[in-house]
C-alpha cells in the first residue's frame, strides 16, 4: 500500500511541476515573439467537453470517498478509498492546465480577473489535497486532513473550478456541458 501511495504522489507531483507555469521573466526575444502571436487555437467543443467532463468524475469521486468516510469503519477500506481519490485528485493539474490555456485563446473572453483568481487558486490549492490524501492513506492524522481536504475544496477547489468550466464554456459558446460543480457533503456545514 505504501508503494502504491507513493507512485500516486510521485504521478502527482509530475504532473504539479508540468502544469505549473514558469514564473521566469521574459527575455526581449520572448517578449517581441509574444507580440506577433496573436492568439492561441481555440480547443474543439469536445475537447473541452471531455476536459470539463472529466474533471467533474475526478471530483464526484473525491466527493464520494469523503462522503463515505463517516462510515468506513476498517483500515483496508480507507486507505483504498484514499488512493482511489488520490488518483483522481491527481489528474486535475493536467485538466486545470488544459482550461488555464483558454486564457488566450482565439475568441476566448474568459480571461478575466475572476478566471485568472480561480486559476491561481487551484494551482496554489492543487498540492494540499493529494498530499492530505496520501496522509490519509497512510492512516496519518486521518481526522484532521479529512477536516483540512473539505475546509479546501468546499472553499476554494470545488467553488473556483465552477468558475472556469462557467467562463471558459460561456466565453466560447460551447453548450452540451454541466458547468455546475457538486460540493461534498461536508460543505453544508464548513464556513469559508
Amino acid at each position: 500500500m505504501q508503494f502504491l501511495v507513493t507512485a500516486a504522489v510521485f504521478l502527482l507531483s509530475s504532473l504539479t511541476a508540468t502544469a505549473a507555469p514558469s514564473a521566469a521573466p521574459l527575455g526581449r526575444s520572448e517578449v517581441l515573439e509574444s507580440r506577433q502571436t496573436t492568439c492561441n487555437p481555440a480547443p474543439t467543443p469536445e475537447q473541452l467537453i471531455d476536459n470539463i467532463n472529466g474533471w467533474q468524475v475526478d471530483i464526484n469521486n473525491v466527493n464520494s470517498f469523503l462522503n463515505a468516510f463517516p462510515t468506513i469503519n476498517n483500515t483496508l477500506d480507507l486507505q483504498n478509498g484514499a488512493v482511489t481519490a488520490l488518483i483522481n485528485a491527481s489528474n486535475e493539474p493536467t485538466r486545470l492546465a488544459f482550461l488555464a490555456q483558454q486564457c488566450g485563446a482565439c475568441g476566448s473572453t474568459a480571461c478575466d480577473a475572476q478566471f485568472q483568481g480561480a486559476v491561481s487558486a487551484l494551482m496554489d490549492m492543487f498540492p494540499k489535497v493529494p498530499t492530505d490524501l496520501s496522509n490519509i492513506a497512510n492512516l496519518m492524522n486521518v481526522q484532521g486532513n479529512v477536516d483540512e481536504i473539505n475546509q479546501v475544496r468546499c472553499c476554494v477547489v470545488l467553488p473556483s473550478a465552477q468558475t472556469l468550466f462557467t467562463k471558459t464554456v460561456a466565453s466560447l459558446k460551447v453548450t452540451g456541458v454541466t458547468t455546475f460543480v457538486r460540493l461534498a457533503n461536508a460543505c453544508a456545514a464548513i464556513r469559508c
